[in-house]
């Protein structure tokens, strides 16, 4: 492997910031200015950023990332990986791209190392957050709120066996899927009344909803595999097409903390059905 490249030779991404020019080389000497920054004063965005600062010079984790030896020199700081592992480089390259999904095969049991991976695709995750967030009530607090643990839960998840090439592209895509496609696709579709004299001699019509046979398939084989009740629960009024809004209001409960039990419930269903396989 080729020696990674360095910190010195990337630019710095400021969350919220779209001018160019608010973009500045990162110092030679030290590694005190951070890829990702944010010009917001509060909020998630300032959240992560701090999280990442003290995660990136902490030595334990400096020894962890040192561990794995994924790249040939010494890591001192943790956005040396960003770097190596594509960040601020060339949409399609090789070598970043591979050491990217070496991180990722790490983050299915390693919490650094997903992490890490997270804070590698950051900028897409933002950038996902606020094309949606033009379209939720709760405009970019709550779009940040679905992003980020579909994030992770994409990151720990990841096929990486059989998906191997354009690692940070597939991850953004199966976190915006994850996020705020896959819960519409699993409603279930209730047919539409008619009057009897519109059908002439049929039968009335139905009233049955539609059932996702698939889903009912996949949680009772991981509910006889032992995960809790409760969380199959969760999942089957997701695919009845609630939203967490509205099982937040019936259970008591905010809609981000039914939000995160969602992403634990599917964690679960997700490794009993793997642990059998």
């Amino acid at each position: 492997m080729d020696t990674a490249p360095t910190i010195n030779d990337h630019r710095t991404l400021h969350l919220g910031c779209t001018n160019p020019a608010h973009a500045r080389p990162l110092p030679r000497e030290r590694f005190g200015e951070l890829l990702v920054q944010t010009v917001a004063s509060e909020g998630p965005g300032p959240m992560l950023v701090d999280e990442w600062d003290r995660m990136a010079r902490r030595r334990s984790c400096l020894q962890t990332a040192n561990s794995w030896s994924i790249v040939t020199d010494e890591i001192e700081h943790l956005d040396q990986l960003l770097v190596a592992a594509g960040f601020g480089g060339e949409k399609m390259h090789d070598d970043g791209d591979h050491i990217l999904w070496h991180l990722v095969v790490l983050a299915e049991t390693d919490d650094l190392a997903a992490r890490i991976v997270m804070q590698r695709i950051m900028p897409a995750l933002f950038a996902i957050a606020k094309r949606r967030s033009r379209i939720l009530p709760g405009g970019m607090p709550e779009a940040i709120g679905e992003v980020m643990p579909a994030a992770w839960l994409t990151i720990r998840t990841f096929p990486h066996q059989r998906r191997t090439r354009k690692i940070a592209a597939n991850l953004a895509l199966d976190t915006e899927y994850h996020a705020f496609v896959r819960d519409a696709r699993l409603k279930r579709v209730e047919e539409i009344p008619m009057q009897p004299d519109v059908m002439g001699r049929h039968s009335e019509p139905r009233q049955h909803p539609v059932v996702d046979i698939e889903l009912a398939e996949v949680l009772n084989d991981a509910s006889s595999r032992g995960v809790d009740s409760a969380m199959i629960r969760l999942l089957h009024e997701f695919g009845n097409g609630k939203s967490s809004e509205v099982l937040g209001e019936e259970s008591g409960w905010s809609a981000r903390t039914i939000r995160n039990h969602r992403a634990a419930a599917i964690a679960a269903v997700k490794q009993a059905l793997r642990d059998l396989d």
